[in-house]
């Protein structure tokens, strides 16, 4: 779930200390996912965009994308109601909840998507400030270190007065993980780097001060975060450029960064961790599974003092503790309700009590018939989102863990121009991670795993008795359903054995 806030509601619940709340012991990497928020922006100029995480996880790394022209002018974490940039320089203690963006849009009307990186961390957060100065025809940057035996598990920037910058011209040219220096394929990430580069449209003598920026280091104990670097060697004045920078395998791209020597930055997203190949921009609002990259884009000005120099894409690399063998599956239990001609599915032991007791959910009898999925979220499975279809299109529950089919749901049901609303109006978001599983690669499941099938009832049952869904590993089940009139959609969803 996402909640936009623009920063100048930000500055003014501005909260009266700088004091953040702590988290508590060392500090490991649980349960990761990433945030989508957008908004359409109708005028060129000035425009910005907000969105957090779910209650109890770590804003770490924020993107920005779009379908038009624009720069970057900030991309910072925020506090609650509190802003990077209205935190003292030093170590504070606590971390992010959100991410704010800020950007110059040179040809609108467009879209812009903001996309947070939250992470469940069970220990000691804190966030290293530091403060610079831009000035023009200048690379100024700073850098946020973190403290001893702690790794920066992402950063970001937040630029002074970044909304009358316009005919200024600065922008970020720099926010990028800092590595311990060693010759390490993927060295420690230690702390993050951010910079602002300017050039004027008009070149005044003397140049005025340029604004002070603030670079802030999310820093935790007891993570093995690293960093992933890559490499383009453009030469070229105003083209776009992007680059991908890609973690080892077993471990998840918490954040991204790049940098960009006498450019601009136009764009910094994650390769999610799904099905889909569509771009940040052209996603719905709502959560995604992280993926193991991120990619930058970046344009040079004309009046650039290093042309000729390429620019730097970068990820923090990390494990989690779902990563490893430790996942542990669980029972995905089914129920059929008699009266309804209905099946449902859970993981949910509450639910599952209440069900099998009949005494508050009455009329669901257990088929004997089960499955298993994660609750937690382990590498190579992605989330399974629930919907509730209301009474008149089926009184039942419907589960998918194909991102792009989630997203095209809660978009139909929440959009009142959308070709299909007229269908889907009315369905329930009820969890965007029910349970975690596989997915198939062309309809077939890897090894290790067992293909779950999916059946829908089919146009005369539907009719008599609302749309309904069965799930199942058995192609004995699936035989007879079929010949009872329900339609066999295949294999959705691959179960751990």
């Amino acid at each position: 779930m996402t909640t936009t806030t623009c920063r100048t509601w930000v500055a003014a619940f501005a909260l009266a200390t700088v004091g953040l709340a702590p988290h508590a012991a060392s500090a490991q990497v649980g349960d990761a996912l990433i945030v989508v928020a957008k908004r359409t922006v109708t005028t060129n100029g000035y425009a910005e965009i907000a969105a957090r995480c779910p209650a109890g996880y770590v804003a770490l790394s924020g993107g920005i994308s779009s379908d038009s022209a624009w720069t970057v002018t900030t991309l910072a974490p925020t506090f609650g109601n509190l802003a990077l940039f209205q935190l003292a320089d030093g170590v504070q203690a606590g971390a992010p909840d959100g991410w704010y963006a800020s950007i110059d849009m040179l040809e609108g009307p467009s879209t812009i998507a903001l996309a947070v990186s939250c992470a469940q961390l069970s220990g000691t957060v804190v966030t290293v400030v530091a403060s610079g100065q831009a000035s023009y025809f200048s690379d100024a940057s700073a850098t946020a270190g973190c403290p001893a035996g702690y790794r920066a598990l992402g950063g970001g920037i937040d630029v002074e007065r970044a909304g009358t910058l316009s005919s200024e011209k600065y922008r970020i040219s720099a926010s990028q993980p800092l590595p311990d220096g060693s010759d390490q394929t993927w060295p420690p990430s230690v702390g993050w780097r951010a910079g602002v580069y300017g050039a004027p449209l008009i070149f005044v003598v003397p140049p005025p001060p340029g604004p002070v920026f603030k670079v802030g280091s999310i820093c935790a104990q007891g993570t093995d975060a690293r960093v992933a670097t890559s490499f383009d060697a453009t030469t070229s004045n105003y083209v776009v450029f992007r680059e991908s920078a890609s973690c080892p395998a077993g471990t998840y791209a918490l954040a991204g960064g790049s940098r960009l020597p006498g450019q601009w930055l136009v764009g910094l997203e994650p390769v999610f961790g799904d099905d889909s190949a569509l771009a940040l921009y052209q996603r719905n609002a709502g959560d995604y599974p992280v993926g193991q990259a991120w990619s930058t884009g970046a344009i040079r000005d004309t009046g650039a003092t290093n042309t000729g120099t390429g620019f730097n894409a970068h990820a923090v690399c990390a494990s989690t503790n779902e990563t490893g063998p430790a996942a542990q599956a669980v029972p995905v239990v089914e129920f059929h309700h008699a009266g309804l001609h209905h099946y449902f599915i859970s993981t949910d032991p509450v639910e599952i009590a209440a069900l099998q007791s009949g005494t508050v959910i009455k009329g669901w009898v257990a088929t004997g018939q089960s499955w298993k999925a994660h609750v937690d979220h382990p590498a190579g499975t992605q989330p399974v989102c629930r919907f509730y279809i209301p009474p008149g299109l089926g009184d039942s529950h419907f589960f998918s863990a194909s991102t792009s089919e989630c997203a095209a749901i809660l978009e139909a049901s929440t959009n009142p121009a959308h070709p299909s609303h007229g269908w889907y109006a009315g369905y329930v978001y009820e969890s965007s991670s029910a349970f975690h599983v596989a997915v198939p690669a062309q309809g077939t499941c890897a090894g290790g795993t067992t293909p779950v099938y999916r059946l829908w009832n089919g146009q005369a049952n539907a009719a008599a008795w609302g749309s309904n869904h069965r799930y199942t590993t058995s192609p004995a089940i699936v035989s007879q359903m079929v010949g009872a009139g329900h339609v066999n959609e295949g294999v959705v969803m691959c179960s751990p054995n």
